[in-house]
């Protein structure tokens, strides 16, 4: 019966420290400093910072000329389809082969001139947003660090599923690299 008394003891004992380790543990992480956590939307950013935009605008300045090129070779094949379709019934077997041969031919050259189109237009776009987001970079260390974050993610990256109290920062970085990185004009067509 002893024993018994002396394991309860031990038990109560245990329980108790435990109970307190627990309770201090909690205090002291009420106690804790919280995290500072922000958000800066990338993307946004570098589309909206005044490069980001300068840059935007030379390629479309640089791009229409081929837009249009695409564009006429389209209402080409529309109006040779058009064409075949009204003549169809009078052309024999081998005119309508050579038609459909031409239309091929111009078809896949279409094709391959919107597929080195598009090619282009997201090749200049990565090189543009590469030197900008390392610039940026820059920026949310600069912005960060003063007002002791601890952690910034990339929103638009989604990244961040769930952030309590997080900071958007993406204005600011903005307005920091416009500031920083003042946008010289740029020559029609060139980069």
């Amino acid at each position: 019966m002893f024993s018994k008394k002396k394991n309860f003891s031990l038990i109560s004992f245990a329980i108790l420290t435990l109970s307190n380790a627990i309770s201090i543990h909690s205090y002291a992480a009420d106690k804790s400093p919280k995290l500072k956590i922000g958000v800066v939307d990338v993307q946004a950013a570098i589309l909206q910072t005044d490069e980001g935009k300068a840059e935007k605008a030379v390629m479309e300045k640089d791009f229409e000329e081929k837009r249009k090129n695409i564009l006429a070779q389209q209402n080409d094949l529309k109006k040779l389809e058009e064409e075949f379709q009204a003549q169809q019934s009078i052309l024999s077997d081998s005119d309508k082969q050579a038609k459909q041969k031409e239309f091929q031919a111009k078809l896949q050259k279409m094709q391959s001139s919107q597929i080195s189109f598009e090619q282009e237009i997201r090749q200049k776009e990565l090189k543009a947003s590469q030197q900008i987001f390392q610039n940026m970079i820059g920026i949310i260390r600069e912005i960060s660090e003063p007002e002791d974050y601890d952690a910034v993610f990339d929103r638009g990256a989604g990244v961040v599923l769930y952030a309590k109290n997080a900071v958007d920062l993406t204005p600011k970085v903005v307005a920091s690299y416009n500031k920083k990185f003042k946008v010289k004009a740029k020559a029609k067509g060139t980069n």
